[in-house]
């Protein structure tokens, strides 16, 4: 048996006996109840002495500690594929992890608890055979390399690129949260996209918060803002791109923005995310992607699920009643 996935009431002490009767196992997933204690001993003998060929590792166990888990990666002798969903741990596993940084192929940290934007960027630069990546946030003064402030005085942008750069251009699918812009230059912006633009082989790209609230639908403002003044076109290298996610994020896109992504992106066919704050912009840009068969999945609280004229009667009794109508559609977000 090659792989094995364990969930169920069973103790884990039992699957313990089951693992080891498995010498050519590769592909493991187990889920571990918060109640039952864990055997962190026993496992690391199984990998070291029963079942030295796992490769792929997915390990559901919120209640192990940051040296349960540190010992548990130790214990593995060559990892492909990591994933470690809702998982409160710490540097100690971290530092394990980067033992595999050399092989690993896959690796998801989706609610890694004390995964710093840091530590996404040493992964970014280490993991050159990577194809997919699940992370939390990836600050965009990591990416670029720090910058006191003696240093940018005086500068134009405020930034130095001095970071190691990213090694990982094999990616096909990331999911990180790149933050840390609201109320930077746009040179902050497009430096950031021309790293994005290293990874050609992309054909899913998410650059939204994991978690965020539907009641704010335009989202934060501390994304990245993805549009052809701020840099977008050097995106134009990610021609096998199928899946744009920006959800959570504050974006003002135009009409020209989204005919430059489906002329630019032939294979396009998911664009989610509020891609504007105005309903009735949203609308015309939703009109345009339905033209051209592109999903723009919907949140029951969007308001791109009012008619252009029950929105105009809004603006309109809004104007009888004295009050001001605001586009806010400038550019002081990034600019």
């Amino acid at each position: 048996m090659k792989q094995l996935y364990l969930h169920g009431e069973i103790p884990a002490q039992s699957y313990i006996e089951l693992i080891r009767r498995c010498p050519e196992l590769r592909v493991l997933r187990w889920h571990i109840k918060q109640d039952d204690p864990c055997p962190v001993s026993d496992i690391i003998s199984v990998f070291k002495l029963y079942c030295p060929s796992v490769e792929q590792l997915i390990l559901e166990a919120a209640h192990l500690m940051d040296e349960n888990l540190s010992e548990i990666l130790n214990g593995c002798h060559r990892l492909i594929s990591f994933r470690l969903p809702r998982s409160k741990i710490g540097e100690l596993t971290f530092l394990s992890l980067s033992r595999h940084f050399t092989t690993l192929q896959s690796l998801h940290l989706e609610h890694y608890t004390g995964l710093t934007s840091k530590m996404t960027q040493q992964i970014m630069a280490s993991c050159w055979r990577l194809t997919a990546l699940t992370a939390t946030t990836l600050d965009a003064i990591d990416i670029l390399g720090d910058a006191n402030e003696e240093e940018s005085i005086g500068t134009e942008t405020g930034i130095r690129d001095q970071s190691q750069e990213w090694v990982c251009t094999d990616l096909e699918s990331f999911d990180v949260f790149i933050c840390g812009l609201e109320g930077k230059p746009i040179e902050w912006h497009q430096k950031v996209i021309q790293r994005l633009a290293k990874m050609t082989k992309l054909t899913s790209l998410s650059v939204g918060p994991r978690r965020y609230h539907h009641s704010s639908s335009t989202g934060t403002r501390d994304g990245l803002d993805l549009r052809l003044k701020t840099g977008l076109d050097a995106l134009s290298s990610m021609k096998q791109l199928g899946c744009l996610f920006f959800n959570g994020v504050w974006q003002q896109m135009e009409e020209q923005d989204i005919r430059w992504m489906i002329e630019t992106w032939p294979k396009l066919y998911v664009l989610q995310g509020c891609m504007h704050s105005d309903p009735k912009q949203r609308w015309k840009l939703d009109q345009i992607l339905e033209e051209r068969n592109i999903c723009t999945p919907v949140f029951e609280d969007d308001l791109r699920g009012e008619s252009v004229e029950e929105s105009e009667e809004d603006e309109d009794e809004s104007e009888e009643n004295g009050d001001s109508y605001s586009d806010d559609s400038g550019d002081s977000d990034t600019s």
